[in-house]
């Protein structure tokens, strides 16, 4: 076989794994088998805090004390993030079936708040985006893969993660989001 060939087989085939990697979600569910999806409230962690910009009011967020209020999901993504592009209009349909229960947010870490206004608007995402442009929220979940949805529980504790895009998250989001509802 000729050696270039060989060469694209090989870049090919790496691409492939790649893009994979980047379509297969790695979730984070209740370990002990419970059909809600809910991490244990005995084995799930604290979630550590942050207090980031809201790009679209200036006002800064502070997760604990929303979390006190209602659950929160939020998500790490970015506007050249294929995937992450993916699973912003899931959030969005989730985000209007769950208003006033449960509290979402985007969080953005690359672009500026005004590009991140813009990308909102332009696809039609009214939940609230969070510029982390010094990277507080990004370094304490330890993000190294986009996108990454984290959800949190009344009691400011993790119970349920996904790095990467879940084409079925319309199923398993629900169901995590109605135990945490049901005060599970």
């Amino acid at each position: 076989m000729d050696n270039r060939i060989v060469k694209s087989l090989v870049a090919l085939l790496l691409v492939g794994v790649i893009a994979l990697s980047f379509l297969s979600a790695k979730t984070q569910w209740d370990d002990t088998g419970g059909s809600d999806g809910l991490i244990p409230q005995s084995k799930a962690k604290t979630a550590p805090n942050f207090t980031i910009p809201d790009v679209g009011t200036g006002q800064l967020v502070d997760l604990q004390a929303t979390a006190r209020r209602q659950p929160v999901v939020f998500s790490f993504w970015a506007t050249w993030c294929g995937p992450c592009r993916m699973e912003l209009p899931h959030l969005q349909a989730l985000s209007e079936k769950y208003r006033g229960r449960v509290q979402f947010y985007g969080i953005n870490g690359d672009a500026s708040p005004e590009t991140i206004k813009k990308f909102a608007a332009q696809n039609n995402l009214t939940f609230p985006m969070l510029s982390d442009n010094q990277g507080v929220a990004h370094t304490r979940y330890s993000v190294d893969s986009i996108p990454l949805m984290v959800v949190v529980d009344h009691a400011g504790k993790v119970r349920a993660v996904t790095e990467g895009y879940d084409p079925e998250m319309d199923d398993h989001l629900p169901k995590v989001l109605d135990a945490l509802i049901a005060g599970q």
